[in-house]
């Protein structure tokens, strides 16, 4: 969409004119400070507790100390405060305008069964948004050990092609619609081992938020959804060391180190030493890459609270030619930000820096090299006002990209996709402009709305509307429902193959765009232990403009070409999250997505679509302190190009040799085998020596061993007329795993 004409652009401006004059005379009358603290049963205090007054749109979070304040008109307020890990509670306060603050005192009990199970929500604020938090990532059988983005699959509307690949498409979108951000900062490919692991150390972080059909109004893009990772808060002094069969791994906190909160850790595999000893060395295809990734974080609270990441990402593979560097990649991120209050007006600002590269020389010819750099530096500065009933959000984004890309080596076919020529070199950058405006508005009974736009620069001009509405239909039953446009302005070479690395990424001066369409509707029995929650999600999504890569077969230096198609996909999702009173979990959800493609006027199934899913998970205490936790995935197989015929033709100058020749059928008309997966866990944690201790004994795959990662088609041909069965590539074998963690 352009960028909209006069009469619409009135239309926003009394909109937001109308929402916001009402509300501002609330604070004509007399107010007063209002300080409180939430503390647990045995008085500690809770910190970075979300605490909001009923009915309003003044949010905060506790301090260290627990601490909280608001500035309020004189009369009867109702206060929530909320933190994952313990049960909501309501208040009612009641005071007069005065010089000397009012204070309160929330109590919040311990609720176990909120860090149970793989998901949560975190926020009473955030709508469509699922949460999965450290403790959460735990409870999952893990492949090798815990991983953050491992989980992710589990949820409704999630899809993973295999075990061998990283790449998550949200809601049908395509792997590259789906952004990742490390607290607000956008990362690249923050992956290991080809795509199969995320590179965060697990205790470093405190949650994941998985956003698909509601983006903050700050975020550009992507089209699918976001996946938001926030470190640990360091509110106390503590270390925790981790040692698995895959990696080694410690992180340390630090609370009021020279008035400053640290956050440090670090992680590096020795799967690779392990597996060169029995075997598996760099001729095998089944050799591990050495990885290793850092993350440290600085914090400074105050009247000006400040903070710093870092993150550094590297792997590495065993190939090594002529005594050449090996095929390595990774990435590196710099960001700080900071927020000053007044009054009723909050600013803030970040930047960050991100470098990625993928890198590789042989010793054998100087010029077979590969040298791939993307940078990415971002900024955005936004500002909000805050009234009785309603919430101002404006601010800006500004993106500069330059991505670098030159191989002369046939490896660039093993590491990114075997369809594009050997020799290649691109040097282009992209400077996005943006600004966005969001108006939140509370109705009344416990309804909301929000209503906003951003608009966009890089080449073209676009404008984005958004508008979403939440609120009760029922007792017991609530509803959010959000309608989106997004624009995206750059495209991946590819998804991430079997075994491949993090592909090249190209700018596009015309965005491609989506208009999304959702509501979830939730339905709650009960509070904490012994709670049945229903979520049903139906969603509905148009793409325009997605790039399709045309490889010229004739003129391999045309390359890469981009072609422009429309898609669409749909579908629902029912998921259930019930919970005991014995302190059992049962979370499971079943989705129905369709992903189109029209090219050429024909409709035909994108690469990913996978029409039904079902997740399960079930957690239970056993026997001797122990707990079961058992996860399972059932999928239907994605598409696949099958060979309509077999032909020979003469092989070289002579007729009496016959090469075979193989002529693809329809795009995508043919299916892989459904996926399948069972894994197993047992899990245990006891106090000693002065530390926590946990125990994790898993198998993955206890069951199922025969999920295809693509068609062999030649071996189909091959086994014509024996009685060797029709076999495809193979994913992961059974999966044993032995993890041990301690903190002090």
């Amino acid at each position: 969409m352009m960028i909209a004409p006069r009469n619409q652009r009135t239309l926003f401006g009394a909109f937001f004119i109308a929402t916001l004059v009402a509300p501002s005379a609330a604070f004509c009358q007399e107010t007063s400070q209002l300080i409180g603290r939430v503390v647990s049963t045995n008085g500690t205090a809770i910190r970075h507790a979300e605490v909001l007054v009923v009915g309003t749109q003044w949010t905060t979070f506790t301090t260290s100390e627990g601490t909280f304040h608001f500035v309020l008109p004189a009369g009867e307020w109702r206060l929530s405060a909320r933190r994952i890990g313990f049960t909501q509670r309501d208040v009612s306060v009641a005071f007069q305008a005065k010089d000397a603050p009012d204070t309160v005192r929330i109590v919040l009990e311990v609720s176990p069964a909120d860090i149970q199970g793989i998901t949560t929500r975190a926020s009473v604020v955030d709508l469509l948004t699922t949460t999965a938090t450290r403790d959460n990532v735990r409870q999952l059988p893990a492949l090798g050990e815990p991983d953050l983005l491992r989980v992710v699959p589990f949820l409704p509307e999630v899809q993973q092609p295999n075990d061998m690949r990283g790449a998550l498409h949200l809601a049908g979108g395509a792997a590259d619609e789906t952004g990742m951000f490390l607290e607000g900062y956008p990362l690249q490919w923050p992956m290991h081992l080809n795509g199969v692991f995320g590179s965060f150390n697990v205790a470093a972080l405190d949650r994941a938020d998985v956003r698909i059909h509601h983006l903050p109004i700050e975020r550009s893009g992507p089209l699918g959804g976001a996946i938001e990772i926030f470190p640990r808060k360091a509110d106390s002094n503590t270390v925790d060391a981790v040692l698995t069969l895959l990696s080694g791994g410690a992180t340390a906190t630090r609370h009021h180190l020279a008035q400053l909160d640290i956050l440090a850790s670090g992680r590096v595999t020795y799967a690779d030493a392990i597996a060169g000893r029995i075997g598996l060395g760099q001729n095998s295809d089944l050799a591990i890459p050495r990885f290793a990734d850092a993350l440290l974080r600085v914090e400074r609270p105050g009247r000006i609270d400040w903070s710093a990441v870092g993150f550094l990402t590297r792997d590495q593979s065993h190939r090594v030619i002529g005594g050449g560097e090996p095929l390595t990649w990774g990435e590196a991120l710099f960001g700080t930000r900071g927020a000053t209050q007044v009054g009723a007006w909050t600013a803030s600002a970040l930047v960050s820096h991100d470098f990625a590269d993928v890198r590789f020389h042989s010793g054998l010819r100087p010029g077979d090299a590969i040298n791939v750099e993307q940078s990415w530096t971002a900024v955005t500065a936004s500002i909000r006002r805050e009234w009785q009933t309603a919430q101002l959000t404006a601010g800006v984004n500004s993106d500069f990209r330059r991505n670098r890309d030159a191989w002369n080596s046939t490896e660039a076919l093993a590491a990114f996709a075997d369809n594009i020529p050997a020799v290649f070199q691109y040097d282009d950058d992209q400077r996005l402009l943006a600004g966005f405006v969001e108006t939140a508005r509370e109705l009344g009974a416990g309804w909301r709305t929000t209503f906003g736009a951003r608009g966009q620069l890089a080449g073209a001009q676009v404008i984005a509307p958004r508008w979403s509405l939440s609120g009760p239909i029922a007792p017991g039953v609530h509803v959010d429902a959000a309608i989106e446009r997004r624009a995206q302005f750059d495209v991946q070479l590819s998804s991430i193959a079997n075994g491949g690395v993090a592909q090249p990424t190209y700018f596009l001066e015309y965005p491609r765009r989506s208009d999304n369409v959702a509501a979830e509707f939730t339905w709650r029995s009960g509070a904490g232990a012994g709670r049945t929650t229903l979520h049903l999600t139906p969603f509905r999504r148009w793409y325009r403009d997605r790039p399709l890569l045309v490889i010229d077969t004739v003129h391999r230096e045309r390359f890469p070409v981009l072609r422009r198609i429309n898609a669409n996909s749909y579908g629902g999702a029912l998921a259930l999250d019930y919970r005991t009173d014995a302190g059992a979990v049962v979370q499971g959800s079943y989705t129905y997505q369709r992903a189109f493609q029209f090219i050429d006027g024909v409709r035909m199934p994108a690469d990913w679509d996978s029409p039904h899913a079902l997740t399960g998970f079930l957690s239970i205490p056993v026997p001797w302190h122990w707990t079961l936790n058992i996860a399972a995935q059932a999928r239907s197989g994605i598409p696949t190009t099958p060979i309509a015929a077999r032909i020979f033709v003469p092989w070289g100058l002579t007729d009496s040799l016959y090469e075979a020749r193989y002529l693809d059928g329809a795009r995508n008309s043919a299916r892989l085998s459904s996926f399948n997966r069972v894994d197993f866990g047992l899990s245990r944690s006891w106090r000693g020596l002065g530390a926590t201790w946990a125990v994790d004994l898993q198998a993955l795959n206890a069951f199922f061993r025969e999920n295809a990662l693509e068609y062999n088609w030649r071996l189909f041909f091959a086994s014509m007329g024996s009685s060797e069965s029709v076999t495809s590539k193979r994913g992961l074998p059974i999966v044993p795993s032995l993890g041990i963690r301690a903190t002090w």
